[in-house]
């Protein structure tokens, strides 16, 4: 679940956002009282604010390219080779770094600095680095717990159908995606631009999407109960809902980085389903030459 955040309840224990700006160094501020801008849902921009889009957007294809020339070497040539020896390795540490996040939300003095860099704002962008913190944050350990337990149901079935350096590359590119989506959407729509959202689920959409792309008929239960037509059916279902829940305003979750990340999970299995395809009919060829 990627959650948004809105700033109508006390951050600590209650998912809020608070501007750092607007945060008051006095002693209530100690006692983690906070003023509060109203929540926003109502609240509407007169017109597109494309400037708001143009710095996140440079960003994203900027760390895309970059991750996408970087990993393969660094888990090839460096000590991350030891996560190609066992995947699982890789889930755990991902696993690990978002519990460990979700603490620091927990102690006051880390807050200004967990708001700038693992909170996304989409009205105003503190930190373009955001982007990518904000997919490794949960202020809850009910939000924590569910999506840690989606990435350890079927990442290692990912991770080692695509690799540890295409797992990565994927992981984290998706998070740049789907924070963007997250910006680009309600900027579009005008709505909820004054809200933060944070959470792993537009990279977990991703992976499920590549999952779902690659292995279409694999099963799939909800709550122990079998879906038919397997994983890309659940898929397609999950893309309809999530459309349906940005269009209809229902819950507190972020659709639009949902859908950032289907898209960039079926782009990905798209790609490594042709690169897959390529190399099959080259050692067809060899075989037969």
């Amino acid at each position: 679940m990627f959650k948004l955040i809105r700033p109508s309840s006390i951050l600590l224990g209650f998912k809020n956002y608070v501007k750092p700006s607007l945060v008051t160094r006095s002693k209530p501020f100690l006692q983690n009282q906070f003023i509060l801008r109203r929540s926003t849902s109502q609240i509407r921009y007169n017109g597109i604010q494309w400037d708001k889009l143009y710095k996140p957007a440079l960003f994203t294809v900027g760390f895309c390219i970059s991750t996408t020339i970087l990993v393969p070497p660094l888990f090839k040539y460096t000590p991350l080779s030891v996560f190609k020896m066992n995947p699982n390795l890789m889930i755990y540490s991902i696993i690990g770094i978002n519990c460990f996040i979700c603490y620091l939300w927990r102690q006051p003095k880390y807050v200004n600095f967990l708001t700038k860099y693992f909170l996304l704002v989409k009205h105003q962008v503190a930190s373009q680095w955001s982007l990518i913190g904000s997919a490794f944050s949960h202020q809850s350990i009910s939000h924590l717990g569910f999506n840690m337990l989606m990435l350890f149901s079927f990442g290692p079935t990912i991770c080692s159908l695509i690799g540890v350096s295409n797992f990565v590359v994927a992981y984290l590119n998706s998070a740049a995606i789907s924070s963007f989506f997250s910006i680009l959407i309600p900027t579009i729509l005008k709505r909820n631009l004054f809200v933060g959202s944070l959470g792993a689920s537009g990279s977990l959409f991703s992976l499920f999407g590549i999952l779902a792309y690659l292995l279409p008929k694999t099963p799939i239960a909800v709550f122990f109960v079998p879906v038919p037509g397997g994983a890309w059916i659940f898929f397609l279902i999950s893309i309809i809902a999530n459309i349906g829940g940005l269009v209809l305003r229902r819950g507190s979750f972020e659709f639009s980085g949902h859908l950032g990340g289907s898209l960039a999970g079926l782009l990905y299995g798209w790609y490594y389903k042709q690169n897959y395809d390529r190399i099959s009919r080259q050692r067809r060829r060899a075989t037969y030459f």
